[in-house]
C-alpha cells in the first residue's frame, strides 16, 4: 500500500514537471512548410531565401523547391521570399501552436510581382507563333539583365538577341537580316509606335538614340524575324512586339533604380477592391551633370525624362478596360568652339502615346479594341537662335482584333486598323558665305490615311503540329496604292521533339513621307515597296532545358524607294557633289540570303542564355543604271551571346557578347588603309556606293548581381563592365568620318524595393 501511494506521489510529481516545463498556450510552437515555384513554367525554383522577417528563422528551397521552418512561436509574420533574378514576395502569415502551416509561392521573373497561382503553365521556350521560323521571347528578367547600366535601355536588350545585328554603341536602332532599322516594325501594347519610342535628334542623322520606355515596366519582348503573321503590316522586314506589364493587385510595390545615367521610380499597386491595378514610373537622366563633372573640355551634353501610367481594371469576368501613356523629353546640347553655319547648338523633342483599350471574351472568342493616339515634335538651333529644323507628326487611330475558335483544333483570327497621320517637316541648310541666307534642305507638309485589314486561319491537327494561312489588305491615300499581302506558315512536329517549321509572304511597306512629298519627292512613285519572304527551319530538344534551332531565309525586295544622285561621289578625279533635280524612285531591286543557328537553354537554378550566329548577304541593283551595291546593313557574319548563372541565392553572374563583321560606310567612300592619330580607319570619297568597310566591331560585357536583405526591404546591387577587353570599335559620325565607341567603362547601380 505504501509502495502504491510512493509510486503515486512520483507520477503527479512527473506530471506536475511536465507540466510545468510546458510553454504558456500564447508561446506554443508551430511549423510552417511550402514550395516555391516559377510563375511563369510551373518548375520548383531551388536556392530561394525563405524567411520570417524580424526572427531568426531562415531557410533555402532544396532541389525540388520544397522549405520547411520549424519551432516557430505562434504569431502574425511577414513570410519573406527571395531570389536575385526573381521579384521579392511579402505574404503576411499567422502561425498557430501545435499546427503546420502550409504555404505554397510563386515568383515572377525580373521584378514581377506576387502571384496567387499559375494560371497557365508555359513551355520552357514560349512561342506566340508556332509556324514562324525565327521567333525570340525575351522576359522581363533577361530585360534588366541585358539592357545595360550606362544606357539602360530595352531596344539594347533587344540587340543581343540571336540574328540582331548593331554595331554603333550609340544608338539603340538595330537591324535584322540585312534590313535597314525603318524596315522593323516596333508595336507596343498592340499599336504600331516606333515613331514615338526614341529620345534623338530629330532631323539629323549623326547623333545617337536610347528607348524612351523603361525597361522596369515591360513584360516581354517579342521579335519575329521572317514570314509572321502581318497584323500590323507595313514593314518588309522583322518585328518587334513590346509589351508592358500589368500592376500588382495583391499591395502597393516601390522600387528605386538609379544606374551611372539614369535614375527611376516604379511604383503598382491595386485598384477598385483588387478588381484592377495602376502602374506608374518615371525615369531621369543626369548624364549631362556626369559629364560636366568628370570632362570639362567636353562640348556635348544629353539629359532626358520619361514616363508611362498604365490601368486595368475588370468591368466584370468578361469585359476589362485599360489606359496606357507614355512619354518624353529630350535635350541635346552643343558647345562648338568653331560653330559652323549648320552646327547644332541645341535640340529638343517631345513625344507620346496613349491608348485606351477593351477587352471582352467568352467560352470561344476574344476581342481587343484599341483607340490611340501619338505625337513627336522637335526643334533644333543654332548658337544664335536661328531654327535649323522642327517639325511635328501627329498618328490617330483605332484597331480591333478578334479570335474566334472554330473547333478543338481550328481557329479564325481577323482584324483591321485605320490611322489618321500628319506630318510637317522643315530642315534647313545655311550659307557660309551669306549670314541669313538659308534653304530647305528638306521640307515637307502632308497629311494622309492608312487602312487595313487581316484574315487568318489556323489548324492544328495535333499539338505539335500546325498549318497557318492568311492575308492582309492595306489602303493608303500617300500614294494611292491598294495591295493584298498573303502569307501562310506550317509547323510540322517529327519525333524526338524535332520540328520543321516553314513560311513565306509578301510584305509591303509605304514610303517615307519625304520620299513622297519632301524637296526631293517622287510623286510620281510607281508603289509600295516590296519583299518576299522564303524560310525554312529546323529544331530540336537538348535534354530538357535546352534547345538548337537551324534556319535559312530568303528575302526578294521589289520597287524599293531610293534617290540617284543625293549622295557625294567622285568621277574620275573630281568629287560630285548631290544634285539638285535628283528624286526619289522605285528603282532598287535586292535580296538578302543566309543562314542563323541558335542555341538556347533555360534554367532556373543553372546556366540560362543563347548563342546565336548569323551569316547574310544583302545586295541591291538600280534597275535604271545597272549598278550593284550592299546593302547599308548588309552585315556578313553575326555572333550574339549572353548567359547568366546564379552563384548563390543572393548572386547571380550575367555575360553579354556581341560579334560583327559590320556594315559598309554608307555612301559612296574608298578605305585608304590609313588611320589617324586616334587609330581609326580613314576614309576618301571614291566611285563605287558601300565599297568600303567599318572595322570588325567586338565587344564583351561583365556583371554582377548581389542581394542584401534590409528588414523587410531587399536592395539589390548591380556592378558591370562595359568592353572588358577595352577594344576600339569604330563607328559612323557623318560622311566619311568615324569615331571612337565606347571604352573599357566600370559601372554600378542599385534596385530598392520598398
Amino acid at each position: 500500500m505504501l509502495a502504491r501511494r510512493f509510486v503515486a506521489v512520483l507520477l503527479l510529481m512527473a506530471a506536475s514537471h511536465a507540466a510545468a516545463a510546458q510553454p504558456p498556450p500564447s508561446s506554443r510552437l508551430g511549423i510552417v512548410q511550402g514550395k516555391v515555384l516559377d510563375a511563369r513554367t510551373g518548375q520548383p525554383l531551388r536556392g530561394v531565401q525563405i524567411r520570417l522577417a524580424g526572427t531568426a528563422h531562415a531557410v533555402t528551397t532544396d532541389p525540388a523547391g520544397h522549405f520547411r521552418l520549424e519551432r516557430v512561436a505562434a504569431g502574425e509574420y511577414v513570410l519573406m521570399a527571395s531570389v536575385v533574378g526573381y521579384g521579392l514576395v511579402r505574404r503576411p502569415v499567422g502561425i498557430r501552436e501545435g499546427v503546420t502551416l502550409q504555404v505554397d509561392i510563386v515568383l515572377s521573373e525580373g521584378i514581377g510581382t506576387y502571384e496567387e497561382r499559375v494560371d497557365v503553365v508555359a513551355p520552357l521556350f514560349e512561342r506566340t507563333e508556332p509556324g514562324t521560323v525565327g521567333e525570340t521571347t525575351i522576359g522581363n528578367a533577361d530585360l534588366l539583365n541585358l539592357r545595360g547600366l550606362v544606357a539602360d535601355d530595352p531596344l539594347r536588350a533587344v540587340q543581343v538577341v540571336p540574328g540582331v545585328a548593331s554595331s554603333d554603341d550609340f544608338t539603340a536602332e538595330f537591324s535584322v537580316r540585312g534590313s535597314s532599322p525603318r524596315d522593323v516594325g516596333i508595336v507596343l501594347d498592340g499599336v504600331p509606335a516606333a515613331s514615338v519610342l526614341l529620345h534623338a535628334v530629330e532631323g539629323r542623322d549623326d547623333t545617337g538614340s536610347i528607348a524612351r520606355i523603361n525597361s522596369d515596366v515591360l513584360d516581354r519582348a517579342t521579335i519575329l524575324v521572317g514570314s509572321y503573321p502581318q497584323r500590323y503590316g507595313g514593314r518588309l522586314g522583322a518585328q518587334l512586339e513590346l509589351a508592358t506589364r500589368p500592376g500588382s493587385r495583391d499591395r502597393v510595390h516601390v522600387r528605386g533604380v538609379a544606374s551611372t545615367v539614369t535614375a527611376a521610380v516604379v511604383a503598382e499597386g491595386p485598384l477598385a477592391a483588387r478588381r484592377g491595378a495602376w502602374l506608374a514610373s518615371v525615369r531621369q537622366s543626369y548624364l549631362d551633370w556626369v559629364i560636366r563633372a568628370l570632362d570639362e573640355d567636353s562640348t556635348s551634353w544629353l539629359d532626358f525624362t520619361d514616363g508611362l501610367i498604365r490601368l486595368d481594371l475588370d468591368l466584370s469576368g468578361r469585359h476589362q478596360v485599360s489606359l496606357m501613356a507614355t512619354g518624353g523629353r529630350s535635350h541635346l546640347e552643343e558647345k562648338n568652339p568653331n560653330p559652323g553655319a549648320n552646327s547644332l547648338h541645341d535640340g529638343v523633342a517631345h513625344g507620346g502615346l496613349v491608348v485606351a483599350g477593351l477587352r471582352s471574351q467568352g467560352a470561344s472568342f476574344l476581342v481587343s479594341q484599341r483607340a490611340f493616339a501619338m505625337s513627336n515634335r522637335f526643334t533644333n538651333t543654332r548658337e544664335d537662335g536661328e531654327e535649323l529644323g522642327s517639325g511635328r507628326r501627329f498618328d490617330a487611330g483605332y484597331r480591333v482584333d478578334a479570335v474566334r475558335s472554330i473547333s478543338g483544333r481550328t481557329s479564325l483570327e481577323f482584324g483591321g486598323q485605320i490611322h489618321w497621320l500628319s506630318e510637317r517637316q522643315a530642315v534647313w541648310a545655311y550659307d557660309r558665305r551669306r549670314p541669313g541666307q538659308r534653304t530647305a534642305d528638306e521640307q515637307v507638309n502632308v497629311s494622309w490615311v492608312e487602312a487595313g485589314a487581316y484574315g487568318q486561319v489556323r489548324w492544328e491537327p495535333r499539338d505539335t503540329s500546325s498549318l497557318t494561312g492568311g492575308a492582309r489588305l492595306d489602303r493608303n491615300t500617300l500614294t494611292g496604292d491598294t495591295a493584298v499581302s498573303p502569307w501562310t506558315q506550317v509547323r510540322l512536329g517529327l519525333a524526338r521533339s524535332i520540328a520543321v517549321t516553314g513560311g513565306t509572304g509578301v510584305y509591303r511597306q509605304v514610303p517615307l513621307p519625304v520620299q513622297v512629298a519632301g524637296v526631293h519627292g517622287g510623286r510620281d512613285l510607281l508603289g509600295l515597296e516590296r519583299a518576299w519572304h522564303a524560310d525554312a527551319g529546323l529544331e530540336g530538344a537538348l535534354g530538357t532545358r535546352a534547345r538548337w534551332q537551324c534556319a535559312v531565309f530568303s528575302r526578294s525586295e521589289a520597287h524599293v524607294v531610293w534617290a540617284e544622285g543625293l549622295e557625294p561621289r567622285r568621277v574620275g578625279g573630281a568629287v560630285v557633289v548631290p544634285r539638285p533635280g535628283a528624286v526619289y524612285e522605285n528603282r532598287l531591286d535586292g535580296s538578302s540570303r543566309g543562314v542563323e543557328l541558335i542555341v538556347h537553354r533555360r534554367d532556373a537554378g543553372g546556366v540560362s542564355g543563347w548563342v546565336g550566329y548569323a551569316y547574310a548577304r544583302t545586295q541591291y541593283r538600280d534597275t535604271i543604271t545597272g549598278e550593284r551595291f550592299d546593302g547599308d546593313w548588309d552585315q556578313r557574319h553575326t555572333i550574339n551571346a549572353y548567359g547568366n548563372v546564379r552563384l548563390t541565392s543572393k548572386t547571380m553572374a550575367i555575360v553579354r557578347y556581341r560579334y560583327g563583321s559590320n556594315v559598309p560606310l554608307k555612301g559612296y567612300y574608298t578605305d585608304t588603309h590609313q588611320v589617324d592619330d586616334e587609330g581609326l580607319p580613314v576614309f576618301v570619297a571614291g566611285p563605287a556606293r558601300n565599297a568600303a568597310r567599318l572595322p570588325v566591331y567586338s565587344r564583351l560585357d561583365l556583371r554582377l548581381n548581389h542581394v542584401f536583405h534590409v528588414g523587410r526591404r531587399r536592395l539589390t546591387l548591380f556592378v558591370e563592365v562595359i568592353n572588358v577587353a577595352d577594344r576600339t570599335n569604330a563607328g559612323p559620325s557623318g560622311g566619311r568620318r568615324v569615331e571612337k565607341l565606347l571604352p573599357f567603362i566600370p559601372a554600378a547601380g542599385f534596385l530598392f524595393e520598398f
